[in-house]
């Protein structure tokens, strides 16, 4: 691994759900052979590290680039993402900022894919998308998908998710994960209307199934 120091390469590492089990191999050896490692303050909590420069990601990410671009033609820079790198991470990001840099990925288990696997159902004709910042009209696609993955955050809460399918008379079943892969895990699921029994969900993940799809 100790050749990665490929001229101007950026690396986007996933490390999965959280729990450090989940951390693939390569993403350990990967993380490793770097020099310059960008990750959030929570995510550094589960790497193993060989005194690499770390910057912690928060807030404007136009630090994170001006941080990058001070070390980007004599070190080997990894940016540390949760999950996989290829579903709403900063990989689109860095291909944004970093056009005349190589862009290489290293797969992590998604938390969407940990809980289908936590419910022991598949995720075939499956929706899958995050309302990190954005909305998103995923109650039109609960009529031609199994499931509906969906990634919330402060406003996209799965209280206001149930309060949204009551309102359209989408009664399906909702799954909630929270802290998912952690020793505080915690899944709960029922009718939307069991989903509002509470209001102080941490950022989760929330599946709705439609038990009628016939696809």
């Amino acid at each position: 691994m100790k050749n990665l120091n490929d001229h101007k390469t950026i690396y986007i590492i996933g490390i999965g759900p959280g729990h450090t089990d989940y951390i693939l191999p390569m993403a350990q050896k990967t993380i490793q052979a770097m020099d310059f490692i960008a990750a959030g303050k929570r995510n550094q909590e589960h790497l193993k590290l060989n005194n690499q420069e770390i910057y912690t990601i928060k807030g404007s990410l136009s630090k994170l680039k001006e941080a990058i671009l001070e070390c980007a033609y004599d070190k080997r820079i990894g940016i540390v993402v949760s999950g996989d790198p290829s579903f709403y991470s900063l990989l689109q990001w860095t291909k944004r900022n970093f056009k005349e840099y190589t862009i290489k990925t290293i797969p992590g288990i998604s938390s969407v894919q940990y809980f289908f696997n936590q419910l022991n159902k598949s995720h075939h004709k499956s929706y899958w998308v995050s309302l990190h910042g954005r909305d998103n009209e995923y109650i039109s696609h609960l009529k031609n998908h199994r499931f509906v993955a969906l990634l919330t955050d402060a406003n996209n809460t799965p209280y206001t998710i149930a309060k949204n399918l009551i309102y359209n008379k989408c009664i399906y079943k909702i799954y909630v994960g929270e802290d998912l892969s952690y020793t505080s895990e915690r899944i709960t699921s029922g009718l939307p209307k069991k989903i509002l029994q509470r209001n102080d969900y941490k950022p989760s993940v929330v599946i709705i199934e439609n038990e009628n799809y016939k696809g």
